[in-house]
């Protein structure tokens, strides 16, 4: 099954819930957010509705990517050795979302 749907929510997000049935959550690539963000934003959606995440940029990017200035993260929750596709035991866990809530969840 192919499923069409848009990268963050460039209109409102009623308009998407009414017109498509997919969305992918852009926020969690630059900065990891707190459960009760992102189950606030399930409890807004349809029952049907499908929300994909990007992956947090400490899997993806190098620590020194200029990408990092959005997450607005202490310069001490970003170690050179975090993730960017190193193997496991060379990786960390994804810090805490600036409030200091858990970082990244799945939504149900």
């Amino acid at each position: 099954m192919i499923r069409i749907g848009v990268c963050g929510f460039p209109t409102a997000q009623e308009v998407l819930f009414q017109k498509l049935d997919v969305v992918e959550v852009q926020k969690t690539f630059y900065t990891p957010l707190s459960e009760k963000h992102l189950l606030n934003l399930r409890k807004k959606a349809p029952p049907h509705f499908i929300f994909t995440m990007k992956a947090f940029q400490g899997i993806t990017h190098p620590h020194h990517s200029p990408t990092y200035r959005r997450a607005k993260l202490p310069p001490t929750s970003l170690p050179k050795t975090w993730a960017f596709f190193n193997p496991p035991r060379k990786s960390r866990k994804a810090p805490s979302s600036p409030s200091g809530k858990p970082g990244p969840s799945k939504l149900r």
